[in-house]
């Protein structure tokens, strides 16, 4: 039986090395204002400063119902857009404190379907998403968006938790 270290050459030949640059990176972060996602935030931009990569941010809502009528309607989007704009302008500070390269974006839509969207649109390497540490029944009542974003995306996701303890165990814990 030979060796592995037998069928090895000794001698490796250099390679020409490419004078092209490797590709850009770039990390997506998704932020609604939240303490999640405030953990997401900073997790991502931590990543982005490791990997040498370019951040953009992204704050997705779902739109108003239509049916509302149109004061309750244009109240309603309104509302939802001040707190996207509100949550890139942290992100936007979070970003100038690292010293990060930055772009930011607001979409329309069910969340998690949105941020895996513009993930694939934008051809990122890495998506950040904050979770809110909810618990299998309670996900399943509530909804989980970075549970779907998981799902949905051809992309790797990264899940930051806030360090909070989640209310249900603190509840469970009352409880016993």
């Amino acid at each position: 039986m030979t060796r592995l270290l037998d069928r090895l050459p000794h001698e490796h030949p250099r390679e020409a090395t490419s004078t092209t640059p490797p590709p850009a990176r770039t990390v997506l972060v998704a932020t609604d204002g939240t303490l999640s996602s405030r953990a997401a935030v900073e997790r991502g931009l931590s990543m982005a400063q490791e990997l040498d990569a370019r951040v953009t941010f992204v704050s997705a809502y779902r739109p108003p119902w239509a049916a509302l009528g149109k004061p309750y309607y244009q109240r309603s989007l309104s509302k939802r857009l001040a707190v996207a704009r509100e949550a890139l302008t942290e992100a936007r500070a979070a970003a100038d404190a690292f010293g990060a390269d930055a772009d930011y974006e607001i979409v329309e839509g069910r969340p998690a379907r949105a941020i895996a969207r513009l993930a694939a649109a934008r051809d990122v390497d890495l998506v950040v998403v904050g979770s809110r540490g909810l618990t299998n029944p309670a996900a399943a009542l509530c909804g989980s968006v970075s549970r779907s974003v998981v799902g949905r995306s051809d992309r790797a996701v990264l899940v930051a938790k806030d360090g909070r303890r989640s209310k249900s165990r603190t509840l469970r814990f009352l409880a016993a």
